[in-house]
């Protein structure tokens, strides 16, 4: 699944997000664009959580493309 973050943080960045790593791990992503702030964990778990994290970006304003 790191692999995975890795691919979805590198999409943000080429969308125009900045992304942080938080003291407690994870991962803070803003964008000019959006609302608010996400917050992504650094080893997620589950099977639908790119899924969930994609509708809570689009949800923030951040564009993002569902890979």
């Amino acid at each position: 699944m790191a692999g995975e973050v890795s691919r979805l943080l590198r999409e943000l960045r080429r969308a125009g997000a900045h992304i942080e790593r938080t003291p407690g791990g994870h991962w803070r992503v803003s964008h000019p664009q959006a609302n608010r702030l996400v917050f992504l964990a650094c080893t997620p778990s589950g099977s639908r959580w790119k899924a969930n994290r994609i509708t809570e970006l689009r949800h923030a304003g951040i564009p993002v493309n569902e890979t």
